[in-house]
């Protein structure tokens, strides 16, 4: 270049320059991110490796291991450590590199399905599932239903003529409600406003038609005997529907038709209810001397009921 008497056009030479600078500073970038990637990679493994070992500790687990469910918390983990991943993780590679941490790590293929389990737990975990058998659910859902009913039965209470505050609530065993509730939601501890309010009434409602339709014992009635309710146990629920349809529709079949699918009282203790609360009236009335017109010379309890609602 010299002896032809080359040289740099100035912005040629700055545009050379330029070009390695930038060619350096990825190089330096590319290098800084890889070391970002292995370190977020090693925390996420180091992770893995503490979740196995805490299972493996657990003396009443037998912990069997999906390879699909371990390299899905292993790339939850990653995108959480803020790595972004441009293919899918190895299954395969994760896999060797549990089995270099841990040698006695069995693996067993279902198919599609790779199992992992620890030696000492191989035999618990046969041990467990050769003793599962369907009377363990038969005899857990016996013991709770002696719980449950004995909580109802110890519950009482009548109706005196006016619905209290909360008395749906304080009609309910807490035991009653809580498995009425988990039925519905299942056991979430993080729920919303919104959901909690419609799944409390719908839980309160199911646990009272629960309570208004038990009974101690059968007696040997037949199924297709008309059922007893309890006036002790009666919840504000079958007592308000009874009341709310009779002063819709003034029908008696109505009754006596929601009566027999055990969602209300019978027409008959509605007319009972409501002669006691006419009877109180009148009785109020005499009380405070209160003077009302006559009809025909005289009042009458249901007249009188009919002008105090």
């Amino acid at each position: 270049m010299v002896a032809i008497d080359g040289e740099y056009h100035p912005k040629c030479l700055a545009a050379l320059y330029n070009r390695v600078r930038q060619h350096e500073t990825s190089i330096r970038h590319e290098k800084s991110d890889t070391e970002t990637n292995n370190v977020s990679h090693g925390i996420a493994f180091a992770e893995l490796i503490s979740f196995l070992e805490e299972c493996r500790d657990d003396p009443e687990l037998a912990s069997v291991f999906t390879l699909a469910e371990l390299v899905q918390m292993y790339s939850n983990r990653l995108q959480e450590l803020g790595v972004a991943l441009s293919s899918k993780i190895s299954s395969t590679r994760l896999k060797e590199r549990l089995l270099d941490v841990f040698p006695d790590l069995q693996v067993y293929n279902e198919g599609r399905n790779v199992k992992l389990i620890f030696n000492e737990d191989t035999g618990a975990a046969i041990r467990k599932a050769c003793e599962y058998d369907s009377d363990d659910d038969a005899v857990h859902l016996a013991k709770a239903t002696q719980i449950i009913r004995r909580d109802i039965f110890k519950t009482q209470q009548s109706f005196n003529g006016t619905f209290s505050p909360n008395c749906q609530e304080k009609s309910v065993p807490a035991t009653l409600y809580t498995l009425i509730d988990l039925i519905l939601e299942g056991p979430n501890i993080k729920k919303q406003s919104r959901a909690e309010r419609v799944t409390k009434a719908s839980s309160l409602a199911i646990s009272q038609l629960l309570i208004f339709n038990s009974v101690k014992r059968s007696g040997g009635r037949s199924t297709a005997a008309v059922s007893r309710h309890n006036r002790e146990r009666e919840c504000p629920l079958p007592i308000y529907l009874a009341l709310k349809i009779h002063g819709e529709t003034r029908k008696r079949s109505l009754v006596d038709a929601f009566f027999d699918i055990g969602l209300c009282i019978s027409y008959d203790r509605l007319f009972s209810i409501s002669t006691d609360i006419a009877n109180s009236v009148c009785s109020r009335f005499e009380e405070d001397g209160v003077v009302c017109p006559l009809q025909n010379g005289e009042i009458t309890s249901l007249q009188l009921l009919l002008w105090t609602t």
